[in-house]
């Protein structure tokens, strides 16, 4: 079976991480005719060393492969190496997830579409690299094919050739035997320390090299993840304790020791959380404010910005994250900003075939123990396939709402889930939707927000929530609603209001009552960027005891507030 170790660029070349970059994205299937079609090289092989280099402010890491078997194409070296995105090089690092994370235990069959000299590239990105696991059969983001009945045929087929397959290929699977008899809780969350107890017979009285396998959500289950050493609380013969790790997916478990593989009933985990892993240790980094409006700007570009399709459904799904979770992602639309966060579409190169958009997330420490979110990027496919509109999307297209709406998850610091339709899940297909945030989506979001507000040790800003009065206004604004604020609320006789502003505008203000009929219209003074304050009398003529609504127009935007006046 394959397991897959959790972020596997941890090598020797680490001295002391002060900012890191995951990434999450959303994928589509590209099928294995494809993917055969357009190799010029096919081979099997084993990991034997890394090494991080870094290129134009980038890091990157070269893996370097002891070819095994060589199935077509001319291959004139024995040790071939990829150029993977990622990896650690003194005091900068890049993790990019769902990646291709090579161990040396684990035997690959590798579709290459160029070679030259001894690197290759693959073909049909990420979906160009299989596993070898049991029964002899190997795996990959979208399943799990028979290597000699299905993959060689095929191979046979399309290259119009004739493999001989070697018996070194072929794997056995471990007896399996039903010895699980109980697990607690049966939903649980993923990478939140949150800890299972699994009860059963002949597990061994020391865990020494069992381990528990939970399926991965970064490909939907077909491969299995490990949790970190550290995350076993303790192991007898009848009761194992252990932590539910990041991309943990819903479906069965294993416990695999030495001389059996016990397999559970179905495990539900709701939501899984974003985890830092350092040293073999797990970090659960917290979201900051980090835009002086309580947490994190961003700016939608280039043509994405200039496509009013794509703007408007980019704003939608910001409201969406912003109006059901609380979570302080506010949309500017003015200058650029320090430590903003982007989202733009690719340009071409920047995303592996198959992948529709992607989500970096970058993380600060100040002791190498307290970790934040500093910033987000989101970049999305450039492509003509794209449904923009709110209607449903047609078979050939792609819904840019749902992806949008998935990487801001990842901005959320939600990790993938296994459920087809949970806008958390690593893929989407044509003609598919996945707009609406599910319970589990929004309690996911709202304990990591919760857990942020408790602060960390780096005199960094808590986090703020927003309020539902102002969720659905900020993104049409170019000032800050949440540096803003009226006082007292009930009011009597004043009302004092004040705003900050970024940039210069014309302003004008408008009082409504609960009716919507205009009570008073004035325009300030003050336009220049900054703190306003305005006092405004309330005439007892004009405004009875009652709710009203004060409306600010900045240029061409707005926003709302809505206020009180008691007798």
């Amino acid at each position: 079976m394959k397991v897959v170790k959790r972020f596997l660029f941890l090598i020797s070349c680490i001295v002391y991480m002060v900012n890191k970059t995951f990434a999450g994205c959303a994928m589509f299937e590209i099928p294995l005719q494809k993917t055969i079609q357009h190799s010029n090289y096919i081979f099997t092989a084993h990991l034997l060393k890394r090494e991080c280099f870094e290129r134009n402010d980038k890091i990157f890491t070269k893996n370097y492969f002891l070819v095994e078997q060589k199935l077509f194409g001319k291959i004139v070296s024995d040790t071939l190496f990829l150029i993977s995105d990622g990896g650690e090089i003194n005091n900068k690092a890049t993790f990019v997830y769902p990646n291709l994370e090579f161990n040396s235990s684990n035997k690959y069959l590798i579709f290459a579409k160029d070679m030259q000299s001894k690197e290759f590239k693959l073909a049909s990105g990420l979906q160009g690299c299989m596993t070898f696991i049991e029964n002899d059969s190997v795996a990959y983001f979208f399943g799990i094919y028979s290597f000699e009945n299905q993959l060689i045929q095929q191979i046979n087929f399309l290259k119009n050739t004739k493999i001989k397959i070697e018996s070194s290929n072929k794997f056995t699977s471990l007896p399996l035997a039903s010895q699980i008899v109980s697990f607690s809780p049966t939903e649980i969350t993923a990478g939140t320390n949150s800890i299972l107890t699994i009860n059963g017979n002949n597990f061994g009285n020391s865990k020494s090299n069992s381990r528990v396998l939970f399926k991965n959500a970064n490909d939907g289950g077909v491969t299995f993840i490990e949790p970190l050493i550290t995350d076993y609380i303790s192991w007898s013969n009848t009761k194992i304790m252990v932590k539910v790790p990041s991309n943990a997916g819903s479906g069965i478990f294993k416990v695999e020791t030495n001389s059996a593989t016990f397999n559970s009933a179905p495990l539900a985990i709701s939501w899984s959380r974003t985890n830092y892993i350092k040293d073999n240790k797990t970090f659960l980094p917290v979201l900051i404010d980090n835009s002086a409006t309580g947490g994190y700007f961003f700016s939608i570009v280039g043509k994405l910005k200039t496509d009013t399709s794509f703007y408007n459904r980019t704003t939608e799904a910001l409201l969406n994250w912003r109006c059901n979770t609380g979570i302080n992602f506010t949309l500017n639309s003015s200058t650029s900003l320090e430590n903003e966060s982007t989202i733009s579409f690719a340009q071409n190169g920047e995303l592996n075939e198959g992948v529709l958009g992607i989500c970096y997330s970058n993380f600060s420490s100040c002791n190498g123990n307290d970790w934040y979110l500093k910033n987000m990027e989101i970049k999305i496919l450039d492509t003509s396939i794209w449904n923009s509109s709110l209607n449903l999307p047609g078979n050939n297209q792609f819904d840019y709402s749902s992806v949008i709406t998935h990487e801001l998850g990842h901005g959320t610091q939600l990790s993938h889930v296994i459920s087809i339709s949970d806008v958390m899940n690593f893929s989407i297909s044509k003609g598919q939707t996945k707009r609406i945030l599910s319970q589990e989506n929004i309690n996911g979001t709202t304990t990591i927000i919760n857990k942020s507000i408790e602060g960390i040790n780096c005199s960094q800003k808590v986090h703020r929530t927003i309020n539902a009065e102002s969720c659905d206004n900020v993104f049409f604004t170019y000032f800050s609603i949440d540096k803003s604020r009226i006082f007292p609320n009930p009011a009597k006789d004043k009302l004092i209001m004040e705003i900050f502003l970024d940039n210069n505008y014309d302003l004008e203000w408008n009082i409504f009552d609960a009716s919507g009929k205009l009570i008073e219209r004035f325009f300030p003074e003050q336009k220049q960027a900054g703190l306003i304050n305005f006092t405004l009398d309330l005439d007892s003529k004009k405004y009875l005891p009652g709710i009203y609504f004060l409306q600010l127009k900045a240029g061409n935007n707005l926003i709302k507030k809505k206020f009180i006046v008691t007798n």
